[in-house]
């Protein structure tokens, strides 16, 4: 399987510039300038360093898939990999996100 790896049954190209690559859309890497540990009760603690680990965790490790700000975190990490919102706007929001869920970030 050449340099694609399948997520979800899509390719995905990690290209050297740090651009990613799925399908025909190239995302920007929007890492945060500062990443955020994600902790909740009775789970592992995460390292969180962008808005594409941050739908990562909305997605795969979020303890209640409900509430105002999960659903703006999710639209806002979207919106950062869009290039419509800067990473770190989808950083304060995803934050206020994880203290909605019963989490703590650091």
């Amino acid at each position: 399987m050449e340099a694609a790896t399948l997520l979800k049954g899509y390719p995905l190209d990690i290209v050297i510039t740090r651009t990613l690559r799925f399908g025909e859309v190239e995302l920007p890497d929007s890492a945060w300038d500062v990443p955020v540990n994600v902790n909740f009760p009775h789970q592992d603690n995460q390292v969180v360093c962008g808005p594409f680990e941050a739908m990562t965790c909305l997605t795969d490790r979020w303890p209640n898939m409900s509430g105002l700000k999960f659903l703006r975190a999710r639209m806002a990490c979207k919106a950062a990999l869009d290039g419509r919102l800067s990473a770190n706007d989808a950083r304060v929001i995803f934050v206020e996100a994880v203290g909605e869920a019963g989490g703590k970030a650091r």
